[in-house]
């Protein structure tokens, strides 16, 4: 079982910080599994909310405006990637796999862009 933590690290809103997660199954035949923000295997810190939104997949949104915050996704596989939005009110987060520092995501954007994968990463070891 690996973990990928999502971090809020910077500024001012993180809108979807987890509109859908994925763990990729590979080498089975399954591929991508794709999983809604609000499944046992995404946690939450204290501060983060879950919004309804019919735009985001599953019609629903986790965000916070708190610096520190965080979403943590269990998953077994060998890959993961984090599909929410990017808008100009959001901002940079980390991104750790197994509590290491993977890579600081800027969901920044001029304006509101929709179930965008945030991050992927793959080849990790099952």
């Amino acid at each position: 079982m690996k973990t990928c933590t999502f971090g809020r690290a910077f500024a001012l809103f993180l809108g979807s910080m987890a509109g859908a997660l994925a763990a990729d199954t590979s080498p089975s035949s399954e591929g991508w599994v794709r999983v809604n923000d609000d499944d046992p295997a995404v946690a939450y810190s204290a501060n983060v909310q879950k919004t309804s939104n019919t735009d985001c997949f599953n019609k629903d949104m986790h965000d916070t405006q708190i610096v520190g915050e965080w979403c943590k996704f269990s998953f077994t596989g060998t890959g993961v990637k984090w599909i929410g939005s990017k808008n100009f009110d959001h901002a940079k987060a980390d991104v750790f796999i197994d509590g290491k520092l993977d890579a600081t995501v800027d969901t920044s954007a001029t304006s509101w862009q929709l179930q965008q994968e945030l991050y992927v990463k793959t080849g990790l070891i099952e």
